[in-house]
């Protein structure tokens, strides 16, 4: 027994020396998690749940036939550091301790609207020489990063005894499916094919883009973008080049240029990118200028077990150079987080940013938290600023119970409050109310008051997603005003079920949504049908956003009007 218990911890300290599986700690959270609550503006996001900043500041687009998208953006996450599990070697000795890690793509990316990307992995545990030809074990993880980064999980398990089984639902209530190992197919139908899977390569899941690019984008209508080690080409013929990037596996925008003559001083590499214009302009052409400097990173951060990094010397995006020579351009501080966003108008964002409240039991425990937002419209009236305070309540992590304070540049505050405020209870991670006050919180008046309800399912005790919310969709939202009048909504999602690995899951089809008036009574219903209820054939091809029937009713249930 004493040998059994032996090998048992080895094996856990082995796993040091494995690839990370998929996990939605929120210090690692990058992108748009679904339905978080953000602050910020048409070019930026703060996360209120995280401190995360996300920047997704549209560059290039080209229209498609059928339901397809081919657009480029500026993305940036700052959740860019985790903390890298100590080795230790066959006999329990530890070979290397925890150290601060960058992510692959730290800093900003051009990122395309086709770069969904596959994480996954799987792979048998040690076999236990005290029990030969016991049972195989099975660590897999499963989950896809969208273009703005967030991760969408379909599954982690640790000790399985069967590896993945098909078809996967996304575990966020986002109606995503992955019929087999290569494939992702959207809400819509639109199906992405990859050319493998990434066999634990990945360190760490939910990036801005990593893991396994897909081959081949397809819609309903069979309307088809494809992707190769040279770029892609799109549903109307076009050829929109990219080449492989040292950053991710695959490719982005742009090929090496050793012209960086359009590029702001301090500039030690660049990649040129023409793509289809106007015929008539440029001969048809339109050319931008991608440039990297060099920038020393570092990461000290205590509190989370991890030795420090750095400073590395690291190539970083520092400017976009538009076909009218104009620029974006982004300096950045020794974590890689942006602090300035300079625009081609003259007008820019900055940041400040500090070392965040605990905010995750296992991994990494802390990261850098937004602090400051401000906005300087280059209009002759200066840099507006928001201010953002984060507090967890006292034995509480964030996530469970906490308050993030923005204060505009007026002085007035907005609280939200984090958290379902018990342990074990409720869905972590979202926002339960928010107060808007005129003036400060301390003395001022409350203008209005939002409260929130959510339903989730949480992750398997012991797991790497315990304490996650699962499967989480908005149920309430009530609304009351300063004179004391309250409405609310009441949304109603279709029901858990099981999915071949004896996950729970829904697919987040809104089926009601009931209105309440100030009297709080019911005013009006809309009823949502889809085809997949009646139609079983329309649900493994994944085309659950189609509707067959909306049907709007009044207060007493009489139908007013149907489509």
């Amino acid at each position: 027994m004493r040998s059994a218990r032996l090998w048992m911890l080895l094996c856990a300290m082995l796993a040091g020396n494995l690839p990370v599986f998929a996990q939605t700690n929120p210090n690692e959270e990058q992108g748009l998690k679904p339905n978080d609550s953000f602050h910020g503006g048409d070019l930026d996001s703060v996360s209120l749940t995280s401190g995360g900043l996300s920047l997704h500041i549209p560059l290039a687009s080209f229209p498609q036939r059928g339901n397809l998208d081919l657009s480029f953006m500026v993305a940036f996450s700052n959740k860019q550091w985790y903390v890298k599990p100590a080795k230790y070697d066959r006999t329990g000795h530890q070979t290397a301790p925890a150290q601060w890690a960058p992510m692959p793509n730290t800093g900003v990316q051009i990122v395309s609207s086709t770069d969904w990307w596959l994480n996954t992995c799987s792979q048998v545990e040690p076999s236990d020489p005290n029990n030969p030809g016991g049972m195989t074990l099975w660590d897999w993880s499963d989950s896809i990063s969208s273009p703005d980064g967030s991760a969408h999980v379909f599954g982690d398990q640790m000790a399985a005894f069967s590896p993945e089984a098909f078809p996967v639902r996304s575990l966020d209530g986002t109606g995503l499916v992955r019929p087999d190992a290569r494939t992702l197919i959207l809400p819509n139908g639109t199906r992405y094919s990859y050319p493998g899977t990434n066999s634990c390569v990945s360190p760490i899941s939910g990036r801005i883009r990593g893991g396994v690019q897909a081959s081949s984008v397809t819609d309903a209508n069979g309307n088809q973008i494809t992707v190769s080690s040279s770029g892609w080409t799109d549903t109307m013929g076009r050829f929109i080049p990219g080449a492989a990037s040292t950053a991710v596996q695959g490719i982005s925008p742009g090929v090496a240029t050793t012209d960086v003559s359009k590029c702001p001083s301090g500039t030690t590499s660049a990649r040129i990118w023409n793509v289809p214009g106007i015929s008539t302009i440029n001969g048809g052409v339109r050319t931008f200028y991608f440039c990297y400097s060099m920038f020393p990173l570092s990461n000290a951060i205590s509190g989370s077990g991890a030795s420090s990094y750095g400073p590395v010397s690291t190539s970083l995006l520092s400017a976009v150079v538009l076909p009218d020579l104009t620029m974006w351009t982004f300096t950045y501080d020794n974590y890689g987080d942006v602090m300035r966003v300079s625009f081609p108008t003259g007008g820019s964002l900055a940041y400040t940013y500090a070392t965040g409240p605990f905010n995750s039991n296992t991994g990494t425990g802390y990261s850098t938290w937004v602090v400051s937002r401000t906005v300087d419209a280059n209009d002759g009236t200066g840099g507006h600023q928001w201010i953002y305070n984060y507090q967890p309540a006292s034995g509480f992590l964030y996530a469970v119970k906490g308050t993030a304070t923005v204060t505009d540049p007026a002085g007035n505050d907005v609280i939200h409050t984090i958290g379902p405020g018990v342990t074990g209870s409720g869905c972590p991670g979202y926002e339960y109310q928010t107060q808007y006050f005129q003036g400060p919180a301390s003395g001022g008046v409350i203008l209005k008051t939002v409260q929130n309800q959510f339903d989730c399912t949480m992750g398997t005790p012991g797991g790497n997603l315990d304490g996650i919310s699962l499967n989480s969709v908005p149920t309430q939202g009530t609304i009351t005003f300063r004179g004391g009048q309250s409405s609310k909504a009441v949304s109603t999602y279709d029901s858990i079920f099981n999915d071949p690995n004896g996950q729970a899951v829904r697919i987040g089809s809104v089926l009601q949504r009931d209105e309440y008036d100030f009297s709080n009574t019911l005013a009006r219903s809309t009823v949502n049908r889809y085809l997949w209820q009646d139609n079983p054939p329309y649900l493994p091809i994944n085309f659950v956003s189609l509707k067959s029937s909306v049907t709007l009713k009044d207060g007493a249930g009489n139908q007013v009007a149907q489509t």
